[in-house]
């Protein structure tokens, strides 16, 4: 693709085989970085703390994850 300036680009200049559902980036514990299909904590659903969710009740608390190990 030619260089354009953001302004300039429109629909057409994105190429839809580039973009990838895949790409989205799976949400992962704020303490320890593992990602939520891994998650133990609540059934998977992950534990809420101070405005975050972290994948198990031991990251949340700050010791060590059990979900990592």
């Amino acid at each position: 693709m030619e260089e354009k300036d953001i302004e300039e680009m429109d629909e057409e200049d994105v190429n839809e085989d580039d973009l990838d559902e895949d790409d989205e980036m799976e949400e992962v514990c704020p303490g320890c970085g593992v990602e939520r299909s891994e998650w133990k904590g609540n059934n998977g659903q992950g534990v809420p703390k101070n405005g975050e969710t972290y994948c198990c009740q031991d990251c949340a608390d700050g010791i060590d994850c059990t979900c990592a190990a």
